[in-house]
């Protein structure tokens, strides 16, 4: 792989002109080196001058961690000679590993750490996340990957230090202390995982010791039946059938959004009123599955509106229809707080069914979470006109 240095690759930049569908575009085209294996010349091109240094550090990131490059001062000479002797060792073994796969994998710097960039491992933890949990995937796709970007996706994760989360929030300093908490927890999690013994990716988390924002407790903000009425009036009008089916089950099931995304069309039985939450919160952790019976009025929105097709119900649905939500109580002038639909139906549930036990059971909570936010905050009268609220019959 004969590469140039990062200085003689900033002098190489040509820029030409191009017409494309009848217009004319700048070009800034980059030159790196020569691929030994196939021969070809590494260019890189842009439109945008300003993301040319950009470019070069993101290029320079992705060979810095798997092996020698000619020229480039980057790659120490014991690190080569190690993946050298490494390279021969393996060559008697069943798998065949390139040089370059032998340094990201096997070769250890000082410490005993293998030398992995933040880009690298990012992508690694990401594709450990098993597809299924959208939810969990956008979170740190939106917590971790903003923070790794900024502090430098071709930095070693061996290089990250506390300080650097604590300028990170700093910077952000606009965020609430939820959020703040949320980001430093997701970004804890992140390097816990590349601290593991299989990866040694850094020797410790450098965030271990940053200790959460205390936050004052608030109640969860749930929906008052008036309001709960005046919502379904207007989603049923989109005759949308997944959409109202949604909502349905998000206020009158008590299902979470992230198990709403997970259940299958062969876990609903209309037969006898229920559906099988295969896969709950934690259940990768070994919880167990449950069985949320439906309500009067849920069954009657799920027959109504239930179209069978092969997988998911509602894939993607956190992400589609939370955002219509949002839209819609805009133009009806009522509020809907964050997760509004379970907190709404454990509130109203627990009021109208006077069975605890029962609610805690059917949403998958506690008792002490029970206790804590959903106990006797409105009356039997207004429970029971909440689970009143059925599909429009025509007459």
């Amino acid at each position: 792989m004969s590469i140039k240095n990062k200085k003689e690759v900033l002098k190489t930049i040509k820029t030409t002109k191009r017409i494309v569908n009848n217009k004319e575009y700048t070009y800034h085209e980059i030159y790196f080196g020569i691929d030994d294996k196939t021969g070809k010349k590494l260019r890189k091109a842009t439109t945008d001058k300003n993301k040319i240094k950009q470019i070069v550090e993101d290029f320079y990131a992705m060979y810095q961690p798997y092996g020698s490059i000619e020229g480039y001062n980057g790659i120490d000479k014991e690190l080569y000679l190690d993946a050298k002797r490494a390279d021969v060792l393996l060559k008697d073994a069943e798998c065949e590993l390139s040089i370059y796969e032998v340094v990201k994998k096997y070769v250890l710097s000082e410490g005993g750490l293998c030398r992995c960039t933040l880009a690298d491992a990012y992508q690694q933890y990401f594709n450990s996340i098993p597809e299924i949990q959208t939810a969990h995937r956008q979170c740190i796709s939106t917590r971790v990957a903003p923070f790794i970007n900024w502090v430098g996706r071709h930095y070693l994760c061996s290089a990250i230090q506390s300080s650097s989360m604590i300028e990170y929030l700093q910077l952000n300093a606009h965020w609430s202390d939820t959020t703040k908490n949320n980001v430093l927890s997701y970004v804890k999690s992140f390097f816990e995982w590349c601290c593991h013994p299989l990866r040694k990716y850094a020797k410790e988390n450098p965030f271990k010791y940053i200790a959460p924002i205390k936050i004052k407790y608030t109640e969860p903000e749930y929906m008052i039946a008036e309001d709960v009425e005046k919502l379904f009036k207007a989603v049923e009008k989109t005759k949308d059938p997944y959409y109202i089916l949604y909502c349905a089950l998000s206020w009158f099931s008590g299902i979470r959004r992230a198990e709403l995304e997970r259940i299958q069309c062969k876990d609903i039985n209309l037969e006898e009123d229920y559906i099988r939450i295969s896969q709950p919160k934690g259940w990768t952790q070994g919880r167990p599955p449950r069985l949320v019976y439906l309500t009067p009025n849920a069954s009657e929105w799920v027959k109504k509106y239930y179209q069978p097709r092969e997988g998911f119900l509602l894939p993607h649905a956190s992400t589609m229809y939370e955002k219509r939500l949002i839209r819609l109580s805009n133009k009806l002038n009522i509020e809907i707080p964050r997760n509004a639909g379970r907190h709404s139906f454990i509130t109203h549930h627990v009021a109208w069914l006077q069975e605890p036990a029962k609610t805690e059971h059917l949403c998958g909570t506690s008792q002490t979470m029970r206790e804590r936010n959903y106990q006797g905050l409105v009356s039997k009268k207004e429970g029971e006109r909440y689970f009143l609220i059925v599909p429009y019959k025509e007459a």
